[in-house]
């Protein structure tokens, strides 16, 4: 299973999101993703009523099911996550749409170290943009 962030720039803007690809051996049919460290960020990333996730797939593997789910960051979840990514032994949870299943496990060195560097790419995109408009 993998976490990970994407920066894409579209029609001039440029978007931030969260990407996961979970495998296991029964279907989670994810709903949601928590980080538990020092502190906590929920994200209820498939509102069917308000959001619609970019790219959602559901495969079956060999004995084992492989779920995978893209959706856009929203502002408010950034300073949260920005702390969180920077912490070690961080819990990752996801919950399932349909019961009280979930899968949990720590966030991966590696995982963590290439969020951070996408994060701070965005933090840097994003300060040179305000420049520019700024004028500065």
């Amino acid at each position: 299973e993998d976490i990970f962030l994407i920066l894409k720039e579209e029609n001039g803007n440029r978007k931030f999101y969260m990407g996961i690809n979970y495998k296991g051996r029964e279907w989670l049919y994810m709903s949601s993703v928590e980080f538990i460290g020092d502190d906590k960020l929920f994200i209820d990333f498939f509102d069917y009523k308000t959001f619609n996730p970019i790219w959602k797939d559901n495969t079956t593997l060999n004995m084992k099911v492989e779920e995978k789910i893209l959706f856009p960051l929203d502002e408010k979840h950034l300073e949260v996550l920005e702390k969180i990514i920077k912490q070690k032994n961080v819990k990752v949870v996801l919950r399932s749409d349909y019961d009280d299943r979930l899968h949990m496990r720590t966030l991966g060195e590696n995982e963590s170290i290439r969020m951070q560097e996408i994060f701070e790419l965005h933090k840097k995109l994003k300060e040179e943009k305000e420049r520019t408009e700024d004028g500065n």
